[in-house]
Formats: structure tokens, sequence, C-alpha cells
């Protein structure tokens, strides 16, 4: 049998959740074009039953569903075992791999740490988890075996890629990893296919993508922000696209301030191919959150020519500058309305041609195989 990677990630797109992980498909992708991959997948459903994908020829996606219950510990029990299980047909169908790649240390983790406890195979790790920062915080809140596994799994890998310089000095300054063993893989972003053209009717037009979720968003502020932007420009708009879990409290909040489909526009769940026309639409994006270590909207907004308004939230200082975009002082909605405002009366200063082609280059899919590919090395 030829010899393959394994990757197996703790998100992954699936029937049950489209969007989640996408950017480690695209990672995997990248991978195919010079390595066999098979990715391998376990997740819940409401029933248990499996699917394998030919993406090209390549690249193999198997993906294990286990039926969940409304026990969270037999949940866990169940996952692991279905792990066991996915790799144990795998290895019927590909033979053992020759290198193991983890995306996201925890859940997934769990099984590699029982794997190489009992069969010597080489390991790298891709981390995006927030988690890991102080304004999250959830890392230090898993339970100690969780934390254990974690750090030996780190200290096991070979190499491990973060998705931003910033993330980089997080992990670093928790001590998790050792500093030449890190590298920097930027996340595979979406090009479109033309080229954005800005006209003044976009100038009054902002955009966010993302998760509708207050505690890492801060959708609270980029809502409060558009009234105060009402009171100078009454044309204004701003449409948001995106589910999640607090997406029909906002849409409650903005009836009630009768803002809903006359100011503020939820466009919910859009595929990811579907955003470029949306970006063609708006005038510049806006990002609010408390933290983030890259945002891959933000910088697929970049790439179609977008200028970004965007709090000081970590992974955008990759990309966001005096030439790309405008800084939040704060997180408040009278900070973020004061950013927009600016962006609103500036946004002729910013060449949209220029904001693309830099994010094209720095996120392009040649350079991010290129980046692989050293990775891999």
């Amino acid at each position: 049998m030829d010899p393959y990677t394994l990757h197996i990630p703790s998100w992954y797109p699936s029937d049950t959740h489209e969007l989640n992980g996408i950017f480690v498909r695209k990672h995997a992708e990248a991978v195919s074009s010079f390595r066999k991959v098979v990715v391998m997948y376990v997740t819940g459903s409401d029933r248990a039953y499996s699917t394998e994908t030919v993406v090209n020829e390549n690249m193999t996606e198997f993906t294990l569903y286990y039926k969940e219950s409304t026990s969270r510990a037999l949940n866990q029990i169940k996952y692991i075992r279905a792990q066991m299980d996915a790799f144990h047909y795998v290895l019927s169908r590909f033979g053992y791999p020759d290198l193991i790649h983890l995306h996201v240390v925890f859940p997934a983790g769990m099984f590699v740490w029982l794997l190489l406890l009992f069969r010597r195979i080489p390991l790298v790790v891709t981390e995006h988890w927030t988690g890991y920062t102080d304004e999250d915080g959830r890392y230090q809140k898993l339970p100690a075996i969780a934390r254990y596994i974690s750090e030996s799994l780190l200290h096991k890998a070979r190499k491990i890629s973060v998705v931003s310089e910033y993330f980089k000095q997080v992990m670093i300054s928790k001590g998790l990893v050792q500093r030449d063993k890190l590298v920097t893989v930027y996340n595979t972003l979406n090009v479109p296919a033309t080229a954005y053209h800005y006209t003044e009717d976009k100038r009054l037009k902002a955009l966010y993508v993302g998760n509708i979720l207050e505690l890492q968003k801060n959708i609270s502020a980029l809502i409060g922000a558009a009234e105060i932007i009402l009171r100078s420009y009454p044309d204004f708009q701003l449409t948001l696209v995106g589910g999640g879990n607090d997406l029909e409290h906002f849409k409650a909040v903005c009836r009630q301030k009768e803002l809903l489909d006359r100011t503020i526009f939820f466009r919910g769940f859009v595929a990811n191919a579907g955003l470029v026309p949306i970006y063609e639409e708006h005038g510049f994006f806006v990002l609010t959150s408390h933290f983030e270590t890259f945002n891959i909207a933000a910088a697929e907004a970049m790439m179609s020519g977008l200028p970004v308004v965007s709090t000081r939230c970590g992974g955008p200082s990759e990309f966001v500058n005096e030439k790309t975009g405008i800084w939040v002082d704060g997180d408040s909605a009278e900070a973020v309305a004061a950013a927009m405002l600016e962006m609103i009366r500036r946004r002729d200063e910013f060449d949209s041609s220029q904001i693309a082609a830099g994010a094209q280059a720095k996120f392009s899919y040649a350079t991010i195989q290129s980046q692989l590919r050293e990775l891999y090395a």
C-alpha cells in the first residue's frame, strides 16, 4: 500500500455542520497536492452511519457518525470507541500511515494519545483553538487529564503549526511548546474570480461575516455602533452573515429597535462559495471580536478588496494596517462607531486593488502549499 498522511481533525465539515473546520479541509487539500492524504473524522449525530468521499486522486475523507445520547460522559466514551472503529477501517483500506497530522488537539487528541502509546508514528499538530488565549481561558478550565494529554501530544509532535504569528506567541508564552517546533501556516482562503469594484454607493454599506456569538464576537457593540452611525448617516446599512446561538436574540433586539431589515440585515448561513458576491456588494468589513487566532472572513474580505475595521483582537494584527484598514481603540459600541465613521469618511483613500493584491500574495493557495511543504519537510 502507498504511504500516506492520516489527518485526524477535531473539527471538520460534515452532514451535521457544513462549515465546521472548513479551513482544515483546505489544508488537507493543499497537502494532497504533494502527498497522499486520508482524513478520518468522527462526530456525533442522531444516528450511527459512515460516509467515504474521494475528494481527488490523492485525498479520501472517511467520516464516522456515532449516535449521541443525553449523557455527556457516555458520549465521550462513544467518541473514543468510534475513533477506534474508524481507525481500524482506515487500516483495512490503506494500511498504517507514515505520518499523523492532528488538527486541534482537543478532543481528537485523546485517541491519538492512546494510539501513540502502542504505535510509534511521527506526529504533526496544527492548532487553531482560541481557548489557549487569556481572553478566552477555556484551556485552563479543561479537566487535568485533558490538559495532561494535550501537553503530552504537543511534546511528542515533531512540528506544530499555528495560523498566525500572534498565536505562536500565545503558545510560547504559555510554556506549551518549544519555540523551535513552532511554524506559522496561514489558512487557505478563497481567491475571487473577478476583481472588486468600489463605487460611492457602497461607502455606507458595512459587512460582518462570522458566528453570531456575543461572548467572542461582541455583536452587541456592532449593533450599538450601527445605532450611533445612523445619527450622522440615516442611509447607513449593516449586513451580518452567519449563524450561531445568539442569532435569534440579536434579531429580536434589532426588531425591538426598529432596525431589522431597515438598517441591519441578517443573511443567515451562506456557503463559502457564495460569499464573494456579498463582499462585492459592500464598502468595508467590520470585526468587533474580543479575541481571534486569525479570522478567515476578514482576510477573505481583503482578498476581495474590502478594507477592514477591526478591534485589536489578536490574529488580524497579521494583515490589518494603515493601508488596509482602521483599528478600533477599545471594544465598546462608541469605539467601534468612531472607527466605522472614520472609515466612511476616508473610504476613498483605501485602494481596493492594492488591498486585494497584498492579501492574495499572503494567503494564496500557492503560498500556503509552500508553507505546508516546508512543515512536512
